[in-house]
């Protein structure tokens, strides 16, 4: 998008144009469609320019901030001015001050109260677009905490909104383009959960509008699930009642610019799974595949879509037989069978269970394999997905035996590293 030759400098400013800002039309402002020289950041420029000066703007109740455009006869002009060497250099970083931004077309420096970089006191950055400079000047009442993020995204909205001011002064309406989402990880999708290799998961969510970010309206967003072969599920609120928990434990952060907002999670496999909506763990043993679609719109209406698959894991299987009754095994022995369709890699077994009526027998248990595979009775097989424990029994008796004599329900528990947990419960009865 280029501005008419013919519209430069802009020559209708009014006090209604503090509106577009977010301003009050009737607040003090500067306002001069004759052209002649401007003094900006204490230099007067070069040519003669035209010149609005907003009232003073209150993104919240923190910040008191104003936005400057001079407008040059042509774009050359601007440009020389802006990279006006006396201006950039009179800008020094010490320990309490800093660039924020340091772009081409746009830079901000910030003054803090403490070298620290925490409390932010003051900032002051430019932008140059189309044959204008934009300059945006705010600072904070004393005593307020305010970061370096609030006063970056401040710059970044109102330099969007002087360029849509600009715009509209020059009669220009650019073709409105779509709002995109896209989603991406660490690796490529589809999203594989945490477990033993991978305990976080980084993964973001990137809008972007060539409109500018502030033309997305984020009212809108819409995050719905899918089980396979099931419709879609619109879990918005949930996920946004995570993400807010998320965001504030500093799991989340977000980078904006004029034109897209990056939003990165480092979030836990837990965490991932309760943002997906399955804290108590999934509906069903083999659902661990959801189709994630997050839409946008912006303020004109136009949407965007993404869809991407999140795949949560399965969970671990625990499986005592009698002879021959095994799913996965047709040796004619007692055989106790523990495997996990993803990989055996995300077995704990340090959370391994066994159990008689829900008492933990697990030590026990274990030092009469430990016993019993010195005899040769006992043997261990691990398998491509687990470990088989083959009970070389020809016997109920020796069975009971081994269990005690006991009469009840014996348990078999085992979770693995994603969280997710399965039991078996065979009925024994030795008396």
């Amino acid at each position: 998008m280029n501005v008419q030759s013919g519209c430069l400098p802009v020559s209708n400013w009014s006090n209604h144009d503090a509106t577009a800002l977010g301003g009050d039309p009737l607040g003090f402002m500067t306002v001069d469609n004759i052209p002649r020289l401007q003094l900006l950041n204490g230099l007067n420029t070069s040519v003669p320019v035209t010149w609005f000066g907003s009232p003073a703007i209150h993104p919240d109740g923190h910040w008191s901030v104003r936005v400057n455009i001079a407008s040059y006869p042509n774009d050359a002009d601007a440009v020389t001015d802006f990279n006006d060497p006396a201006r950039l250099n009179s800008f020094s970083e010490t320990p309490a001050a800093r660039f924020l931004l340091k772009e081409t077309d746009r830079w901000l420096f910030g003054t803090f109260r403490t070298s620290a970089q925490t409390a932010l006191f003051n900032f002051k950055g430019y932008a140059l677009y189309e044959g204008n400079i934009i300059e945006i000047t705010g600072g904070t009442a004393p005593g307020d905490e305010t970061g370096k993020d609030a006063a970056i995204e401040i710059f970044l909205d109102l330099s969007a909104k002087a360029k849509t001011l600009i715009n509209s002064k020059c009669g220009i309406a650019g073709d409105n383009k779509s709002p995109t989402i896209q989603l991406f990880t660490e690796k490529k999708p589809p999203f594989v959960s945490g477990a033993v290799d991978n305990p976080v998961v980084t993964w973001s969510v990137v809008f972007e509008d060539l409109d500018g970010i502030a033309d997305i309206d984020f009212a809108t967003l819409k995050i719905e699930k899918k089980l396979i072969e099931q419709d879609y599920e619109d879990v918005s609120g949930v996920f946004m009642v995570k993400f807010l928990e998320l965001l504030n434990n500093g799991n989340v952060t977000m980078e904006r610019t004029d034109t897209r907002l990056t939003v990165t999670f480092n979030t836990s496999y837990q965490q991932l799974r309760e943002l997906i909506f399955e804290a108590d763990g999934p509906p069903y043993p083999y659902a661990y595949a959801y189709d994630m679609r997050f839409t946008v719109s912006d303020t004109k209406g136009n949407s965007g879509v993404a869809m991407v698959p999140f795949w949560l894991g399965r969970s671990p299987n625990i499986w005592f037989s009698l002879k021959g009754d095994s799913p996965l095994s047709s040796e004619d022995k007692y055989i106790l069978e523990i495997y996990d369709w993803d990989k055996k890699a995300d077995l704990r077994w340090d959370a391994f269970m066994m159990t008689l009526d829900g008492i933990d027998f697990t030590g026990l248990f274990l030092d009469r394999v430990t016993k019993y595979m010195t005899l040769s009775i006992i043997k261990l097989e691990p398998t491509e997905l687990g470990l088989n424990v083959i009970f070389d029994f020809d016997s109920k008796e020796l069975l009971c035996e081994f269990f005690f004599d006991a009469s009840g329900k014996v348990g078999f528990h085992i979770t693995d590293y994603h969280g997710y947990s399965d039991s078996f419960e065979y009925p024994l009865s030795c008396k």
